[in-house]
């Protein structure tokens, strides 16, 4: 029987102990479990929470979860079983998706790399840690379009609460190719802004060769924060090459100008090529940057990204023998 289930790991480091709350964001209101209040992590520990046995969790499809600490730190990751049947001509999916927490909210957001079109479905989590209403400014900029991107979208995002944008519903964003997001809000209103993307058919041919086309798979998952972070050099460590895998890392520049691009493979029998040279990105625009078609080996590398100003780097691979994909930050 195919379920769906979700625990939050919580980890101790520190010569500390950590005293916690625990709140969760569902999609009528704000739950504060009396049982996830005070929560000790002693030092050196990790403990484990059930988010669907209690605190208002269970029986939702969705929720967003908020660990504050009272004194202490501690590291938060959620591990979530994914498990749907089939309907509607959309056969049943199974998997495991592990996310680390974000230590706190931030008024920009940027989101590498994602994609719409038929058999996809791609929609944005927002969620507002706060006590004000926060305005949110979602601007999608399709790879190539920086100059003249669609009209941003704008939505409210109740304090202590999520809202959602299903982009695959949007017709300004275009149905092939692959697009960049940014997320902004003022600095007195942070967010976190999160991202859900399901495959549920197969892949099209796109219009012209020119265009970066999405994962080659017609199933799976991936779950994954934005970052707030730009940098000029990234490393994407993990990145699966071979015939049986095909893996994209894209880069995206957030600034005013443009900035050249390098990429190199660390590792395997492909240690040292060159996969992109001083490649110029406009400012606001996007490069993705493919291993499909070349002789990498089949093993995980490490391609390293620089720039000469800070941009923002992603990684996709998919795995085409399980009809699945990952994706996530460098």
């Amino acid at each position: 029987m195919l379920a769906t289930a979700a625990q939050l790991y919580l980890f101790n480091p520190f010569p500390e102990d950590a005293s916690i709350d625990i709140s969760t964001a569902v999609e009528d209101s704000v739950k504060v479990p009396p049982e996830w209040q005070g929560l000790v992590v002693p030092a050196g520990t990790s403990r484990v929470i059930d988010l669907g046995s209690g605190g208002g969790a269970q029986r939702r499809n969705q929720f967003s979860v908020a660990v504050e600490a009272r004194n202490g730190q501690v590291v938060a990751e959620t591990a979530q079983t994914l498990g749907t049947p089939a309907a509607n001509d959309i056969p049943a999916t199974r998997g495991l998706r592990l996310q680390v927490g974000v230590p706190r909210a931030e008024s920009d957001w940027v989101f590498a790399e994602g994609f719409a079109g038929p058999g996809v479905n791609e929609r944005l989590v927002l969620f507002n840690p706060g006590d004000q209403v926060a305005k949110a400014v979602v601007q999608v900029t399709p790879y190539g379009a920086a100059e003249l991107p669609p009209e941003p979208f704008e939505l409210e995002v109740p304090p202590r609460r999520y809202a959602q944008l299903d982009l695959s519903g949007e017709t300004r964003i275009p149905a092939e190719g692959l697009h960049a997001i940014r997320v902004e809000t003022d600095d007195d209103t942070p967010i976190v802004a999160g991202r859900v993307v399901t495959l549920t058919g197969s892949r099209e041919a796109t219009s012209s060769p020119e265009i970066a086309a999405r994962p080659p798979v017609s199933l799976g998952t991936a779950i994954g924060n934005g970052t707030p972070v730009a940098a000029s050099l990234w490393a994407t460590t993990g990145v699966v090459v071979g015939g049986r895998q095909e893996s994209l890392v894209a880069v995206h520049n957030p600034s005013t100008d443009t900035v050249r691009v390098n990429a190199t493979v660390i590792g395997g029998s492909g240690d040292g090529t060159t996969l992109a040279d001083a490649v110029e990105v406009a400012p606001g625009d996007s490069l993705a940057i493919g291993t499909a078609g070349r002789e990498l080996g089949s093993v995980e590398v490490t391609i390293l990204v620089e720039a000469t100003a800070p941009v923002v780097v992603e990684r996709t691979i998919t795995f085409l023998n399980q009809n699945d994909l990952s994706m996530g930050l460098a």
